[in-house]
């Protein structure tokens, strides 16, 4: 098939049997996908082909290239003429930031060759509806000659590319078919053409998230969850399924009323807890309730005391407080830091005091290092900061 020219197609199209027998309307069909190189179709009418035609199932394999008992006593060279191996096509990135052959490409041009990598194609109409939202054939017309400047070869009635393309979008589609549920989330790094607002790709991106979620709520480990879970975010289905299939010796599976209290105290977010519920760890997006900046810092703080960490890296923690609650969370800074180890970044040196080492930044470069009072001895530049901003309260 891969020998014969564009019009064999039409050539297979006109021979359709006209006997319903299921293995004539298959070998028609497997003709007609590894012209297309569509693997979906290949593997649809593969069953019929291991059960009747074993010459066309061993092509239909090698296609697919799947390991296989059936190949098992096929030379090189037989493997070579049921299906000859043709070079790879290029590979193109589009879960991410758009690069072909591992160099940049511009929004639009990714667009298209994602819509395009569709086995069935489009016509001119449908595929500039689903990339502009409208019938712009001249702008299509366009991008299309743009594409083929690259080397890429493109069909016509119906449009989509007439040479392999391989792709992170295919590689992670074939993995879900699969049950790969590893591979396509090492692949998913991130949405796909997250910039796009093409209507076709805003469409394929929600499908291909939608069945990725799907199928790691319903077969995926904790730590699948866990990987999903942070690249999209906010999922409140995704943490919570987590939650339910993390091991009941997981510090994080059954939260301790006490924990909860004892981290939301150290937080100062406590009495939060108490007249919200709950709805204090939330966004009004999800139900909870709209916060101030102070007091979405002090249900952070809690967040951070109540999972335990080792480190703990608290970078300008009272910015959006209050001086009484700043004296009050560093009048907890001790009991906060027994037994960890905690890298605090601030410009207010008055909550560096107790701090076991301090570290003095300038322009990216360590300056200075020492103990409170071993800095104040130096008259340097932690020195002359601890008096201009002492200055501010005295006078």
């Amino acid at each position: 098939m891969r020998l014969l020219p564009q019009e064999a197609l039409l050539f297979l199209q006109a021979a359709r049997p006209s006997s319903q027998d299921p293995l004539p309307q298959a070998l028609l069909a497997l003709a007609q996908r590894l012209w297309r190189e569509d693997l979906e179709g290949v593997r649809q009418v593969l069953p019929l082909l291991e059960e009747e035609a074993g010459e066309e199932a061993l092509r239909a394999l090698l296609f697919l290239g799947v390991d296989h008992p059936l190949l098992g006593e096929v030379s090189s060279r037989g493997r070579w003429l049921l299906w000859p191996q043709t070079p790879p096509g290029p590979y193109l990135q589009v879960l991410g930031e758009p690069r072909l052959e591992g160099k940049a490409l511009p929004l639009r041009q990714a667009e298209l060759l994602v819509l395009l990598a569709r086995p069935q194609g489009f016509t001119a109409e449908a595929l500039a509806e689903a990339l502009y939202g409208e019938a712009n054939l001249q702008a299509l017309r366009m991008e299309l000659h743009r594409l083929r400047q690259r080397g890429l070869a493109l069909q016509s009635r119906p449009y989509r590319l007439a040479s392999p393309l391989r792709a992170d979008l295919l590689e992670m589609r074939e993995a879900l078919a699969q049950g790969d549920l590893r591979k396509a989330l090492a692949l998913y790094r991130s949405p796909l053409l997250p910039q796009s607002q093409a209507p076709g790709v805003e469409e394929l991106r929600w499908e291909l998230e939608e069945t990725l979620r799907q199928a790691v709520l319903a077969r995926g480990t904790s730590e699948d969850l866990y990987t999903l879970a942070q690249c999209l975010g906010e999922d409140l289905e995704l943490w919570e399924a987590l939650l339910e299939r993390l091991p009941p010796e997981d510090p994080d599976a059954e939260p301790d009323p006490h924990r909860v209290e004892e981290a939301a105290r150290l937080g100062g977010a406590w009495e939060l807890f108490l007249r919200l519920g709950p709805k204090a760890l939330l966004s009004k997006a999800f139900g909870g309730t709209e916060l101030s900046l102070g007091e979405w810092q002090r249900v952070a703080l809690a967040r951070a005391f109540f999972r335990k960490a080792q480190l703990l890296v608290l970078d300008e923690p009272t910015a959006s407080l209050d001086p009484k609650e700043e004296a009050h969370l560093y009048g907890r800074f001790a009991q906060m830091a027994q037994g960890k180890t905690v890298l605090l970044i601030t410009h207010r040196l008055g909550s560096v005091r107790a701090a076991d080492r301090i570290l003095v930044l300038r322009e990216g470069r360590l300056v200075e290092e020492g103990t409170h009072e071993a800095l104040l001895q130096r008259n340097g530049t932690y020195a002359e900061l601890w008096r201009l901003q002492a200055q501010l309260y005295q006078a």
